[in-house]
């Protein structure tokens, strides 16, 4: 089994989401420069009933748990 480690978005990527949406920014560009995955940028800006244009760091920011954690997970391969 392989262990990987899943971070949870820090408050200074979550405030470079926000400012690349207010210029109009794909998921998938945003991604890139964050060196993320385009499902967990989508995850971060519908979580919590937002989208695209409602998007707000410091809300989104509240809802999270502290960005130091993070989480391992065994998994087998296939």
């Amino acid at each position: 089994m392989k262990r990987v480690c899943y971070r949870r978005l820090m408050a200074e990527e979550r405030e470079e989401i926000s400012r690349s949406l207010a210029k109009g920014e794909s998921f998938q560009k945003i991604a890139s420069h964050l060196g993320r995955a385009v499902s967990t940028i989508a995850r971060e800006v519908t979580r919590g009933g937002c989208n695209r244009w409602t998007y707000r760091a410091d809300r989104a920011f509240g809802h999270g748990v502290m960005q130091e954690d993070a989480v391992w997970v065994s998994v087998s391969s296939f």
